[in-house]
């Protein structure tokens, strides 16, 4: 029995050194992974400095495709300003439309995309329907993660207080202070969650990204052309059809574009 217990110990302290050897290397391949992007970052610092706006702004783009949500939406606000001196405003559009996908809240970016859009040419009149507008108006403001961690908030507040007063019911009545008020802002947290998934469902934003589009009647080069875009103006993708996506207009047109000419906003 001794020798069989012995004759384990090698197998267990091996695999222990291997287990502890991969979280090593882990942790070195992860360094590594956080230098290359650190050097990267300066590097593109560097070049906006030296006025490389479009090599500075292409840098930023492919440290964004592969940072955490919490530190894209400052590398998208940095391609932005560096197309934006590079003057290319379509792009730079974009990139600050999906900084505030990422954060609402980056009152920077706000401000620069308010500047951007005002050398925007191309107007276009605003038709959109009343939930269109409702998102603009206040469900562009959080995003849909905020609505969940509320509604958890005050449906676990409203849960002890509950069992609070169950333990001594006979003090107050139950709709007192503070579970109505905890399940009135649970259920209206609700309807806005609600809406926010119903809008991403039905909406994906988007930014016409070249000059001057066609938008055409089908998916396919073979349809008439329906009307024309300029570039940096906001479109709200409803169906996709491979290379081509159904937009609406703010004016509430609908039509077909290339996928190409598009830079979806992904929240």
């Amino acid at each position: 029995m001794n020798q069989q217990a012995k004759s384990q110990e090698p197998r267990a302290y091996s695999l222990f050194s291997l287990t502890f050897f991969v979280f090593l290397l882990l942790c070195a391949m992860g360094y590594r992974l956080c230098a290359f992007a650190a050097e990267d970052f300066e590097n593109a610092n560097g070049l906006y400095k030296q006025g490389k706006f479009t090599e500075a702004s292409k840098i930023y783009e492919e440290l964004a495709s592969k940072a955490q949500p919490s530190a894209q939406a400052v590398l998208f606000f940095n391609a932005a300003n560096s197309q934006y001196r590079a003057g290319d405003i379509h792009h730079a559009v974009w990139n600050y439309e999906r900084a505030l996908a990422r954060n609402p809240w980056f009152s920077d970016a706000r401000y620069n995309l308010k500047a951007a859009k005002q050398k925007i040419e191309y107007k276009i009149e605003d038709h959109r329907n009343l939930f269109m507008r409702l998102h603009e108006l206040v469900l562009q403001w959080v995003k849909t993660s905020h609505l969940v961690y509320a509604a958890l908030f005050f449906s676990l507040l409203f849960f002890f207080t509950t069992a609070a007063w169950l333990h001594n019911p006979g003090r107050q009545a139950f709709w007192a202070f503070p579970r109505a008020e905890c399940l009135a802002i649970f259920l209206l947290i609700s309807l806005l969650w609600s809406a926010q998934v119903a809008y991403h469902f039905y909406y994906q934003e988007a930014i016409v990204l070249s000059n001057e589009v066609e938008v055409r009647y089908g998916p396919s080069m073979d349809n008439q052309s329906l009307m024309k875009l300029g570039g940096g103006l906001k479109v709200y993708i409803v169906d996709s059809r491979e290379d081509w996506s159904r937009v609406v207009t703010l004016n509430g047109e609908t039509g077909w574009i290339k996928n190409l000419e598009l830079g979806r906003i992904d929240s």
